[in-house]
């Protein structure tokens, strides 16, 4: 759990059950790094649980060749239209984000784009993992890998920050502290 505390006028101190004391900047950054590895081990989890529930199952639950073919067209359908889309969303999101706005705020606003286009990226995901459940077809795993090695890039690292929020000068020094911070 994660507990605000106000000490007079000084910024708010974000303090966590353990005791750690971080800056509103780091406290955020954490919650993204959080999320972006929720969703993706959430992902997984499901992912290998149907994996498992397939090979003891043994039968796919709809084995009609028909439909089977329809589940991948449908398939490429959401991956190829999710990808472009989730990039479009994310950048036309992020550009509303002013150059100069102080770095704590640049990343709570960055939180909107980042998540949308994770979440964009996690229905087709999802669905690849669902229409394998249905078909046993492996072409599904591959949609699903595709899309997870795509998320895995879209972590909120150092690189991706000072590229996305176009960092410079006392941004970048001030970022430099908060993963400092974070590495504490």
């Amino acid at each position: 759990m994660i507990f605000v505390t106000f000490e007079g006028n000084q910024i708010p101190q974000i303090m966590e059950n353990d005791g750690k004391n971080l800056s509103p900047g780091a406290a955020q950054l954490k919650r993204l790094r959080e999320m972006h590895r929720f969703m993706l081990i959430s992902l997984v989890l499901f992912f290998a649980g149907v994996l498992l529930l397939n090979f003891l199952n043994g039968e796919p639950l709809y084995p009609d060749e028909t439909f089977g073919k329809m589940l991948v067209y449908a398939e490429m359908a959401f991956t190829f239209i999710g990808l472009p889309a989730s990039e479009w969303i994310y950048r036309k999101r992020k550009r509303t984000i002013d150059r100069n706005t102080p770095l704590t705020r640049k990343l709570i606003l960055y939180a909107s784009p980042f998540l949308l286009r994770i979440a964009i990226l996690e229905v087709p995901a999802m669905g690849s993992i669902i229409f394998f459940l249905m078909t046993g077809r492996v072409i599904f795993t591959g949609f699903f890998l595709f899309l997870t090695v795509v998320m895995i890039f879209t972590y909120p690292g150092e690189t991706t920050l000072i590229r996305d929020l176009e960092l410079q000068g006392s941004q970048l020094r001030e970022l430099e502290e908060i993963l400092k911070e974070l590495r504490r």
